[in-house]
């Protein structure tokens, strides 16, 4: 390759006026290559961050067509009303008509059983025609009973037994299991005073009490 004519000198001594080696414009050249080939890179860098911003907030704006502005909740409350204009309204939620659900007796007794003064765990659940027959276990690992039958009338649920510990006729044992009874009609009854769907008319559960002895089939849990 011959040399290039150029004004200028180079590194080590004076040249001729416009002659310039051709290495040092090969350097030049590379360099001018590395450059550009470097600002390629980074521009394409750029335009794929656009191009990714771009997809995003589309997406986030896609999510957000799915809420409804206040002007259109608006819209849709309005033509609900009309459409209900002359309706009646059957079973709305409500409170318990006699202040306790029944199907809310193993929730109410669950969160009894961490009051302050009773301090037991559900062991085993039994329900059959009768009601409910529960197994606990106090903290102090006491066997517990609690056995809840059908009511009649108003009277949505009785209790016919509660037993604390192996001599249940003691004081302390009494108390106890006072405690546990006070805790579930309470947490029954507030339960009961939330508005919610009630439960169905279901047919009455035998009038005669739970029969002594071993339990007749049922669902456990």
């Amino acid at each position: 390759m011959g040399d290039s004519t150029v004004g200028g000198t180079v590194a080590g001594g004076s040249v001729a006026a416009g002659v310039v080696p051709a290495a040092v414009v090969l350097a030049i050249a590379v360099t001018v290559i590395v450059s550009n080939a470097g600002c390629v890179s980074y521009t394409n860098a750029v335009e794929f961050n656009r191009v990714d911003a771009a997809e995003a907030h589309a997406s986030i704006a896609g999510r957000a067509d799915q809420f409804l502005t206040p002007r259109q909740q608006a819209e849709v409350m309005r033509s609900f009303r009309a459409l209900a204009a002359g309706a009646t309204v059957v079973d709305p939620p409500a409170p318990a008509p006699h202040g306790v659900r029944w199907s809310e007796i193993p929730q109410a007794l669950a969160w009894a059983c961490n009051e302050d003064g009773v301090e037991m765990v559900i062991v085993e659940t039994h329900q059959d025609v009768y009601g409910y027959d529960f197994t606990l276990r106090t903290i102090e690992n006491w066997p517990a009973r609690l056995v809840i039958g059908h009511g009649r009338g108003e009277q949505v649920y009785e209790i016919t037994e509660v037993s604390v510990g192996r001599f249940p006729d003691s004081p302390e044992r009494i108390e106890r299991g006072a405690a546990l009874v006070e805790a579930f009609e309470t947490w029954l009854r507030t339960m009961g005073a939330r508005r919610k769907f009630n439960d169905r008319p279901q047919e009455p559960g035998p009038a005669t009490p739970r029969p002594a002895g071993p339990r007749q089939p049922g669902a456990s849990s």
